[in-house]
């Protein structure tokens, strides 16, 4: 159970304000389904639940977050938002970029409901993020938070947001990712529902969607499989990006370096580990014993299912050690 629970009260009002201003167009049949009404449930409470009574006090174990500057990058329909809002109090800021303009409108309606006024909210294109990142905090951020976003950009976007990330924050500021689903574990939880999908390349993903149990998915790709599927176009590439595709750590290497003396904090944390469905797998476990043989350096943050880690940029009097984590020794079945 979710050590935060929404009234609800605020969950009428968070359902009304997404589906004036998120849930917007006309097909009667999908909001009467059972996935529409599964979906609407995530957006209003189980997001907003899991960060505030999990990733909001796991980072806050390793940064008092009342008063901070914080960047918040994919802000989506505002969970996150309004979590970490309350959370930074009125002598603290967010500033949240997304691409989406529903969602940003989403979270703004989000942010009137919840009664917060720390946080502005940016609709900005993907190749304005960067630029605008570093044009908005001159003075740097204490925190930058990925929350469920990586996943959805392309691979030049990714490289690029996790570099100015990392020039945006103070020294000793954290740069907080959560939720992104792992190419290197077997099961796609986040998109398609199938085994193996994030091994595919682009071209074969797409062919092979229409096999997905997740129906608006299947329905999406459902013209993917004719005779020209095999030479995707970069529209087509960039639209399957954007349900979003596994990251690994080799992101974070080749932005980063050495990620070892950065880690200092990771989903082994037992508040990341209380949240639902945090037990270790099987896959991980799998994971784990080959990761030992073949990369026993990688931090066992990127060897999960869910990547969820938080990296510090050095250079504080104040920072605290990193959390030296090896790989666990477990038995994998």
């Amino acid at each position: 159970m979710p050590s935060v629970t929404l009234s609800d009260h605020r969950a009428a009002q968070v359902r009304a304000a997404l589906r004036a201003h998120y849930f917007t167009w006309d097909d009667p049949a999908f909001f009467a389904s059972e996935a529409f009404a599964f979906d609407l449930e995530q957006h209003v409470r189980v997001r907003y639940e899991e960060c505030a009574g999990f990733v909001v006090p796991w980072v806050n174990r390793v940064m008092s977050l009342a008063g901070r500057r914080l960047v918040e990058i994919g802000c989506g329909t505002g969970s996150s938002t309004a979590a970490f809002g309350e959370a930074v109090g009125p002598e603290g800021r967010i500033v949240g970029y997304d691409i989406n303009a529903p969602s940003v409108h989403a979270a703004r309606a989000r942010l009137e409901v919840f009664g917060l006024r720390n946080a502005a909210l940016h609709v900005i294109r993907p190749e304005e993020l960067t630029a605008a990142m570093r044009a908005h905090h001159p003075g740097g951020a204490d925190i930058v938070l990925c929350y469920a976003v990586l996943e959805h950009q392309t691979l030049a976007e990714r490289l690029d947001t996790l570099s100015t990330a990392w020039d945006v924050l103070r020294p000793g500021g954290l740069l907080v990712v959560g939720d992104s689903p792992n190419r290197l574990t077997w099961m796609d939880y986040h998109t398609s529902g199938l085994p193996y999908f994030d091994c595919l390349p682009e071209a074969l993903a797409m062919m092979y969607a229409h096999r997905a149990p997740r129906a608006e998915f299947a329905k999406a790709f459902a013209d993917s499989r004719g005779s020209h599927g095999e030479h995707p176009t970069q529209a087509e590439i960039e639209r399957l990006t954007r349900w979003g595709r596994g990251i690994s750590y080799h992101e974070f290497e080749l932005v980063l370096g050495d990620l070892e003396p950065l880690v200092v904090a990771d989903s082994f944390d037992p508040e990341i580990m209380a949240a639902p469905h945090r037990e270790v797998s099987l896959e991980e476990r799998l994971l784990f014993a080959f990761a030992a043989w073949h990369s026993p350096r990688v931090p066992p943050a990127f060897l999960r299912s869910a990547i969820e880690v938080i990296l510090r940029k050095p250079g504080s009097p104040h920072d605290a050690p990193a959390l030296r984590r090896v790989i666990p020794s477990v038995k994998v079945v």
